[in-house]
């Protein structure tokens, strides 16, 4: 008997459009990741329709990611956490790797040395990626907001 309702049991529908759509964006497949949002725009209106919207908006700045401008790359980066808030695409972390992640390394590696040029360059990347956790701690650390340098407001989720 239990065999039988196991085998009238509906099929499983597989992943819904707007996670296929988010994997094959991390994926860097930006056509397949459009069309998988786009067929879901009917069936599940409330996920797709952003992410259409999101996948477009990033699909046309992701054509000149070699010649972003900081407020470029932080448009860059947001749609990218629209698209996929927990995990940057592979367009997009070379866009993080050379606007965030290198200068804050550098900043890093100026902390005692050169704390001026440490705020300035944490600023920078502040400007790029305002939520991130390391570039306000190296600024806490390196004693911005005490001194009256730039202070950054905290991002609201």
């Amino acid at each position: 008997m239990a065999l039988l309702v196991f085998l009238a049991a509906a099929p499983a529908k597989g992943p819904a459009p707007a996670d296929t759509a988010r994997l094959f964006f991390l994926a860097g497949d930006l056509a397949k990741a459009a069309d998988w949002a786009n067929r879901g725009v009917k069936d599940d209106p409330k996920r797709c329709r952003p992410l259409v919207r999101a996948l477009a908006e990033y699909a046309f700045l992701a054509n000149h990611t070699d010649e972003f401008t900081p407020s470029q790359a932080r448009d860059f980066i947001e749609w990218d956490k629209a698209i996929s808030p927990g995990t940057p695409g592979k367009i997009t972390q070379p866009v993080i790797d050379r606007f965030v992640n290198a200068p804050l390394k550098k900043a890093e590696a100026l902390k005692e040395s050169d704390k001026a040029q440490a705020k300035e360059i944490t600023a920078h990347v502040l400007e790029v990626d305002p939520g991130n956790a390391e570039a306000r701690s190296l600024l806490r650390l390196l004693g911005a907001r005490s001194r009256g340098h730039m202070a950054v407001p905290e991002r609201r989720q």
